[in-house]
């Protein structure tokens, strides 16, 4: 990949990825299902199938370019990407410019199968004493989860990873 060597002009973006060939599309590798390592280690995940829709699209070459969902502003500022996509939180939403959404999610429990039923609805689940639930470390979700179940502990987590991984017992829910 060629790095860049100055801040995109605005305005220019598009004549600069189809001079240079190609379109750098910033991805998370932490982010399921959007986009999250495989087995061999490629960045895969609903991200980047639409990356591969839009290069396709353009007639450019394709370059996946991990970013930190932190560090997504300073990316598509410097250059070092063109465009990306992801979930966005309410407090950086002033920092980008966005195309209309490309989905909206609703929030669901990931929780191990033989939990499914004290899931079915939340006041099932807030009636649960003691119930320990992950939640992205994005300000606004944590304090969501908290207002949606008082009782529950909320545990802030950097990737699902983290909950999936977690010794069995440590967390009821993400």
């Amino acid at each position: 990949a060629e790095p860049p060597t100055e801040p995109p002009v605005r305005g220019q973006r598009v004549q600069e990825m189809r001079r240079r060939g190609s379109l750098r599309f910033g991805v998370t590798d932490d982010e399921m299902p959007w986009s999250f390592r495989n087995g061999r280690g490629e960045i895969v995940g609903l991200e980047a199938d639409l990356a591969h829709a839009l290069a396709v699209d353009l007639g450019l070459r394709l370059e996946l370019v991990p970013v930190g969902r932190d560090a997504r502003e300073g990316a598509l500022a410097s250059g070092a990407c063109d465009v990306g996509a992801g979930r966005i939180a309410p407090t950086r939403a002033m920092a980008m410019q966005f195309s209309r959404p490309i989905t909206e999610e609703a929030w669901a429990f990931l929780v191990p199968d033989h939990e499914r039923e004290l899931f079915a609805s939340l006041d099932r689940a807030r009636s649960r004493e003691g119930l320990r639930v992950a939640v992205m470390r994005v300000p606004e979700w944590v304090a969501r989860v908290r207002a949606v179940l008082p009782r529950a502990e909320v545990v802030p987590v950097d990737s699902i990873l983290d909950f999936v991984n977690a010794p069995p017992g440590r967390l009821d829910a993400m």
